[in-house]
Parts: C-alpha cells; sequence; structure tokens
C-alpha cells in the first residue's frame, strides 16, 4: 500500500491538514495495520530501547484485563521513579503516567483506538487505587508501631531536646518540630497523606502537647509551694526595706527592685504578687502609722 495515497479517498495524502492525521501519522492506515498484521511479531531488530512494535503492543493490551494492565502500570511508575519504596511512600498517583507507559513501548496514546484508549484509563483508576492501597499500608505500619500515647511521649522528647527553654513555651509545639519529627520517621509530608492517617497524627501531636502542659504545669505546680514557704521571711525583709525608704507602701516594681537589690532569685508572678499584697498590708498597719 502507498502510504502517500488515501486508501479512503484515493488521493495523495493531505497529511496534517485531514482531520484523520494524528501526530505523524494516518488513524485510517494505523488501524487497517492493526487489522492485517501478523499473529505475533518478533522485537524490531537494532531497536536501542528494545521495544516491540506497536501493534503488538496493542495486541498486549486487547487481551490484558485491566487489573492486569494496572499492575503494569504501578511496575512501571516505581522504574520510572526512584524504583524504590521512597517514591511509592511520600508521592501521590503521576498523572501522566498513563502516557509515559505507552510512550516506553513506542505507542502514542492519540493514535490507538478509542477501545484501547477506554481500557488503559480504567487501568490507570485501578492504578491509583491500588498505588493510594499501598502508600497508606507502607505509612501506617510507620505510625501503628506503637500507641498514640507512647508516639506521643518520643514526639514530646523531641520537642524537649530541640527546643532551648521547654518549660517556657507552653501549649504549642512549632510545626517545624512537628515536621522534623515525621521527616525523621519516614513521613516527609504528612499534609499528602491518607486522611485517616492524619487524623491519626494530628492525636499524636495533641497528645503531646498535653503531656508538656501537664509536665510543665505539675512543675509549676511543685516550685511554687515552696517558694511559698519563703514568702514570709521575704515579706519581713521586704518591709524593713520599704521603711528603710519612707515608703507607705510598694508597687510590683519595688517588690522586683528590693528582689533584685538583696539578690534573691527571680520568683513566679504569683509569689511575687502574693509579696506585694502581704508586704502592703503591713505597711499599713496600725503599728507602723503610729511609728512603732
Amino acid at each position: 500500500m502507498d502510504n502517500n495515497l488515501c486508501p479512503l479517498l484515493k488521493e495523495k495524502c493531505k497529511e496534517k491538514t485531514c482531520v484523520m492525521w494524528r501526530g505523524e501519522s494516518c488513524l485510517i492506515i494505523n488501524f487497517m495495520e492493526v487489522i492485517i498484521r501478523p499473529a505475533q511479531r518478533e522485537p524490531v531488530e537494532n531497536n536501542t530501547a528494545g521495544r516491540w512494535p506497536k501493534e503488538d503492543w496493542i495486541t498486549a493490551i486487547e487481551n490484558a484485563t485491566p487489573e492486569e494492565l494496572a499492575e503494569e502500570l504501578i511496575k512501571f511508575a516505581k522504574k520510572e521513579f526512584s524504583g524504590d519504596q521512597e517514591s511509592l511512600e511520600h508521592g501521590a498517583w503521576y498523572e501522566n503516567i498513563r502516557e509515559l507507559f505507552l510512550e516506553s513501548k513506542n505507542v502514542k496514546e492519540l493514535d490507538v483506538p478509542a477501545t484501547i484508549r477506554s481500557k488503559m484509563m480504567r487501568a490507570d483508576r485501578l492504578a491509583e487505587e491500588l498505588w493510594e492501597r499501598d502508600r497508606k499500608s507502607i505509612i501506617e505500619k510507620k505510625i501503628t508501631y506503637a500507641t498514640p500515647e507512647n508516639i506521643a511521649k518520643e514526639l514530646a522528647e523531641f520537642f524537649k531536646k530541640e527546643t532551648i527553654n521547654p518549660d517556657k513555651d507552653l501549649c504549642y509545639i512549632h510545626s517545624t518540630i512537628k515536621d522534623l519529627f515525621w521527616a525523621k520517621r519516614g513521613i516527609d509530608n504528612h499534609c499528602d497523606v491518607p486522611p485517616e492517617i492524619s487524623l491519626l497524627i494530628e492525636k499524636i501531636e495533641n497528645l503531646a502537647e498535653k503531656q508538656l502542659n501537664d509536665e510543665i504545669e505539675a512543675k509549676h505546680k511543685l516550685r511554687l509551694e515552696k517558694e511559698n514557704e519563703c514568702v514570709p521571711p521575704l515579706v519581713t525583709a521586704c518591709v524593713s526595706w520599704a521603711k528603710e525608704r519612707g515608703l507607705r507602701s510598694v508597687t510590683r516594681t519595688d517588690v522586683r527592685a528590693f528582689m533584685m537589690e538583696k539578690k534573691y532569685e527571680e520568683v513566679l508572678p504569683e509569689t511575687e504578687k502574693s509579696i506585694y499584697a502581704m508586704v502592703n498590708v503591713q505597711l499599713k498597719t496600725k503599728t507602723y502609722v503610729g511609728g512603732n
């Protein structure tokens, strides 16, 4: 058959100006070549890519189930993109993988019959579902090796190591620390994980913050109790300090000045408030007013 002669119009081929022209070939001729192709072909000689003629791949696609094609697409994706678990764990399904797969077989998607394109699209959807299922399973193993409470403890300890003064950073673990924690466990982008895993991650982060706050609150309570034992002598000393300066009352700033001058350790705001209130009560007593 003369490729320059249109088999339908019996005229010279108009190539790109014809509605049946796709890419670099005629759909009519491509279809006829598929119909009259031999039952089996040997690989094309001297083909450095090791590709089979497109007719053979079209036949293979026709004979395969969508499920089989989906598995082939996944194998191709893993091979093309790193070829290791990382591509599966951290990446969503590749939108153009179907086109790349066909091109690797020397087949252009626009050149194949509609039935083949439809089957490949279905296989693509199935492959994406399988990809996401496997990706979810891998990530789940990395986050369900222990209870959420125990993983939260790990996050809390990690926060303490990465923060200069964790006792003062109440209530909130910075997102950078969270991201680093998950990255060290093989979850580099937990914004792109399945919804169920994302919810579990959020639960663990909230638990970690609660554990930190409970620990900080317990330390705060213990320190406050110890400081309260020192309040009476501090009040007495502060009253004497105020009398020496002729003060009839003191402010919170005066109390801080007294503490600094006497080189006392900094106290909690609640303790400072107690000293301030008790000193002013004593300064205003009748005994002081009477000059005794």
